[in-house]
């Protein structure tokens, strides 16, 4: 009878009296959770990348509710602060609501100690390319197979893919480490790592860690940090390591990528030829543009394969050859267009691109016009607003949907609403529309986060240093924005 007592009358008043202590202890066990929360994404990212399986559901599960918990978290905290402002029952009811929240998170954390060795799905996603036809054109087929051929060949222990942004070296990537993993005869592994732009040793060397499941995150020199890789790929025997956007040379060996030998295999992609050789790759090859029937076919898929008037079809094709077999650039002018049927739409279409081609030929890379026209046909100012802002994040980064949208709302870059959910339906419906118009992607097999190409990205950052409104400073390492005469703020802020 006491204890039932002290259950029912004591320990809510204890409750009540310890509001603010036990509201110090949630933050706390929350700080923790995120902290988890990066390392599992952090892990899915290069796992993924590695593997091309799906996460589980009870990882993205896990995942939705860490990010029901932090928001929960902010609208209970500012109430905690107003106490002094309820009634008793009112704090009664908030003091019961931090611990059950204090007893939710505990859960998750306990939960994502679990995740290490089994965050994917056993059966693989099939990776969602950048492509579906192109797979079927004659010169990517002929690249493949010559890819193919070189990682049998004793004599090329190093490959070379390069070709200008977009044209689909990442797709042709994904295509060889997808049937090497599913080819009976190749008994070794396959590592995927993405370089990019924002390129470190040290950087490149956590990365390659994650996916060798090494753990030297206290070990800061760098030296050490590549004679540790060095043994875990000596003990992997046979073995690919393709590098996905390498844009500069660097010394393998300081990064702990042993010599190439009849076990070790290097494959990497990059803009620029010149890299390829300076990295000491023995076969390179080169990833043209589409040819002129190749391309319209893309197009045609992209757009929906719809029926067209015998007009619409000639403008159709007078606007895939502006795109000049560039596969980035017939998806996103494609998706600009699709669902449209009027034909004086489609003449202005057609007018506009031509305009904005002949304005932008001092732009850096001749096919950002035609991207650029995707982002003009946005007609919505906030549409703009919050393109322009996915380009503030770091390259290749993936966009978690609920986050995005949550920053949209607090950088007031979408118009206001009456309650919370009427604002995140806003943000969900901007998202779909620039996916739709192939400005964003929605990850492979992860319903909740979108990324953006970085060819789309160059594009973003391009209109918004042309356009004096706004400041930008794009990268891993802002951390403050400075003012400016007749700007329009665009930030972001990274850890």
């Amino acid at each position: 009878m006491d204890e039932l007592l002290a259950n029912f009358v004591v320990q809510p008043l204890l409750n009540v009296k310890n509001l603010k202590e036990n509201t110090r202890i949630l933050k706390r066990k929350l700080v923790s959770l995120q902290s988890q929360e990066a390392d599992v994404c952090t892990e899915l990212q290069c796992a993924e990348g590695h593997s091309g399986k799906k996460r589980k559901k009870e990882v993205e599960n896990w995942l939705s509710n860490v990010a029901k918990n932090i928001r929960k978290f902010e609208s209970l905290e500012q109430q905690v602060q107003c106490t002094r402002f309820y009634q008793f029952y009112t704090r009664l009811n908030l003091a019961e609501r931090v611990v059950t929240m204090a007893e939710e998170v505990t859960e998750l954390v306990n939960q994502g100690q679990f995740f290490e060795d089994g965050l994917l799905d056993g059966d693989r996603c099939t990776a969602k390319l950048l492509l579906t036809s192109q797979e079927d054109g004659l010169s990517f087929l002929q690249n493949f197979n010559e890819i193919r051929a070189s990682l049998v060949d004793d004599n090329v222990l190093s490959i070379g893919i390069y070709g200008m942004g977009g044209v689909g070296k990442t797709t042709l990537a994904i295509l060889v480490r997808d049937k090497l993993e599913n080819e009976p005869k190749f008994s070794g592994h396959v590592y995927w790592i993405t370089v990019s732009q924002e390129f470190s040793i040290y950087k490149l060397q956590s990365d390659i860690a994650h996916v060798l499941k090494l753990d030297f995150s206290s070990e800061t020199d760098e030296t050490k940090r590549a004679a540790v890789l060095f043994e875990a790929f000596k003990k992997e025997g046979r073995f690919v390591l393709i590098l996905d956007d390498v844009w500069k040379q660097f010394d393998a060996e300081k990064i702990g990528i042993p010599p190439r030998s009849d076990g070790c295999r290097l494959v990497i992609t990059s803009r620029s030829e010149e890299v390829c050789h300076r990295m000491g790759c023995q076969r390179i090859i080169k990833v043209n543009t589409l040819s002129e029937q190749e391309a319209w076919e893309l197009f045609l898929e992209k757009l929906g394969r719809v029926e067209l008037h015998p007009e619409v079809e000639e403008i159709c094709k007078k606007m895939a050859k502006r795109c000049c077999g560039l596969p980035l650039a017939l998806i996103t002018l494609a998706g600009s267009m699709r669902g449209v049927t009027d034909i004086h739409e489609w003449r202005d279409a057609s007018q506009e691109l031509e305009e904005s081609c002949m304005r932008r030929v001092d732009m850096e890379n001749e096919v950002l016009p035609i991207l650029l026209y995707s982002y003009d046909r946005l007609r919505d100012p906030k549409l703009k607003r919050c393109f322009l802002y996915c380009s503030l994040y770091p390259e290749d980064h993936y966009f978690d949907r609920e986050e995005l949208i949550e920053n949209f709302i607090s950088e007031e870059l979408m118009d206001r609403r009456l309650s919370w959910q009427a604002e995140n339906d806003q943000g969900h419906a901007i998202l779909n529309q620039l996916e739709r118009a192939c400005l964003l992607e929605r990850v492979s097999g992860v319903d909740m986060y979108v990324k953006m190409h970085d060819l789309i990205r160059d594009m973003a950052l391009w209109i918004a240093k042309d356009n004096h409104r706004y400041m930008v400073k794009a990268g891993l390492h802002l951390r403050k924005y400075q003012t400016c005469k007749n700007g329009q703020k665009i930030w972001i802020n990274f850890p």
